[in-house]
């Protein structure tokens, strides 16, 4: 684990991060969420992505509802 003492302003950073993770992974829809442990509800979250809102919005609500043991099998593919 990290260390939690440690306080860094991850703002500067994020479009940098970004940036080497999209020539990690070209052509797929990225996310990047840095918040303080233990301190979500209050404290403040940083995030960064290459995607539209939109398609961002419907990953993190896709994410949420696996977590959260609310996902359904995808329906198979007709490809």
């Amino acid at each position: 684990m990290a260390d939690v003492t440690r306080k860094v302003d991850p703002a500067p950073y994020l479009q940098g991060v970004m940036k080497r993770l999209e020539a990690i992974f070209p052509g797929h829809g990225l996310a990047l969420l840095v918040f303080d442990f233990n301190k979500i509800e209050a404290g403040r979250m940083n995030w960064v992505s290459n995607a539209h809102r939109a398609d961002m919005v419907a990953a993190l609500r896709e994410m949420a509802a696996q977590l959260e043991g609310r996902a359904h099998p995808a329906p198979p593919s007709q490809q």
